[in-house]
């Protein structure tokens, strides 16, 4: 049975939800909502701003009203923070979002030394602090911590396999729990899947579909994120698309194992290594599409190849999967840029007897992908409602 203490927490929780889902509303239209009494709203909403979660101010001129305009209740931006930490292959990429899950922060802190799991945690402590503080945010304001890691992670905190790190068997809950030294929740999760969940996080979960996310950078992994959820596979591994072999013909004679991957095809090391075979003096990623983008033949010769084969991967996934979006991030993705029409048309040349080719598209967050979708996590579960709480988000 439902305790008093249980019941005023849900409603407050759907109260928060309204508010982030849908923007300010007045008591009237909270009670209309959530099909509770005005007085019951009122309520709420007084408990609410008194603990400073929610803002009064008066309506906007676009609302239309007879008389004196009225007040409309919003989410407090500064009322909570939410902390992002993406472990990247040579640097940490922090965020921080406000309340209403927008940025209003964010730092890369350079690996200086080896990334081993002792030296890189003890740099997330330091960064946090120097990212509020250079901000004006107060530790006490950090609703929720969330770490991305490019591998394996286990919900309870373990990484299992961090093959580009050369991570094995991390307790890195542990690690960062003992870093902080204070009460504070924590969120772990793969790359790929962060940055699936940092696209779809506003979308209408009834209306969201199939959201598939290619992230290139050393590696390639794939986030998937149906009606706004995860898909996450029997152990936890699906969208390792980056081990996929989709080129070069079977035959008793043929090594399968040493057949390219996708990822030796569209990742970083796979680009560079197509320059040095087309005498392409490139040492980075924005080097080759600043060099692409002038035209110059040889550079667009691997741009085509790259193309092409981001197109077989793209094409055998909507075969799979059928996603009505796919979105490219990091690094590699910004050879998307030269000629987002040639990877289009070959798409579409794979495609055209069977699907239509989903919306294809670059992430508006760039790097910061894997940060946002983690601290987008922390943000979902601190307005979520557990069985054993007793209040809503404190004061």
């Amino acid at each position: 049975m439902a305790t008093p203490n249980l019941l005023r927490t849900i409603n407050e929780t759907r109260v928060l939800n309204l508010l982030f889902q849908r923007g300010p509303h007045s008591r009237a239209d909270i009670a209309r909502e959530l099909q509770v009494t005005r007085s019951t709203a009122s309520a709420l909403v007084a408990g609410l701003v008194e603990r400073g979660l929610l803002l009064e101010t008066e309506e906007t001129a676009d609302v239309e009203r007879i008389g004196r305009p009225g007040f409309v209740v919003k989410l407090n931006p500064s009322a909570r923070t939410y902390i992002g930490v993406d472990i990247a292959v040579s640097e940490l990429r922090i965020v921080a979002l406000d309340m209403t899950a927008n940025i209003i922060a964010s730092l890369t802190v350079p690996y200086t030394d080896p990334a081993t799991p002792d030296y890189v945690v003890s740099l997330v402590r330091p960064a946090v602090e120097k990212l509020l503080d250079e901000n004006g945010l107060q530790f006490s304001s950090v609703e929720g911590l969330g770490i991305a890691i490019p591998g394996l992670v286990e919900t309870d905190g373990v990484i299992v396999f961090a093959p580009i790190l050369n991570w094995r068997n991390v307790d890195i809950k542990d690690m960062i729990e003992r870093a902080f030294d204070v009460p504070i929740d924590l969120y772990f999760d793969n790359d790929a899947n962060a940055c699936a969940f940092s696209e779809g996080y506003r979308m209408d979960a009834s209306s969201s579909g199939t959201l598939a996310y290619f992230l290139m950078d050393s590696g390639v992994g794939l986030g998937i994120l149906h009606q706004g959820q995860v898909f996450r596979g029997q152990e936890g591994v699906a969208g390792e698309i980056g081990h996929a072999r989709f080129f070069g013909g079977l035959s008793d004679e043929t090594d399968f194992a040493a057949t390219p991957t996708f990822e030796d095809t569209v990742g970083r090391e796979g680009v560079l290594r197509m320059c040095a075979r087309h005498q392409l003096p490139i040492t980075s990623i924005r080097e080759f599409v600043e060099l692409a983008k002038t035209g110059d033949p040889a550079a667009r010769r691997v741009f085509e190849l790259w193309a092409r084969c981001l197109a077989v991967g793209v094409a055998n996934l909507c075969v799979i999967l059928n996603p009505d979006q796919i979105v490219l991030g990091g690094k590699t993705a910004e050879l998307f840029s030269i000629d987002p029409k040639r990877v289009h048309d070959e798409a579409n040349r794979h495609l055209r007897f069977m699907f239509k080719t989903p919306t294809l598209r670059t992430s508006a967050l760039g790097v910061l992908a894997a940060s946002v979708g983690v601290a987008s996590v922390t943000h979902r579960q601190s307005f979520a409602v557990s069985a054993n709480t007793d209040g809503a988000l404190s004061a």
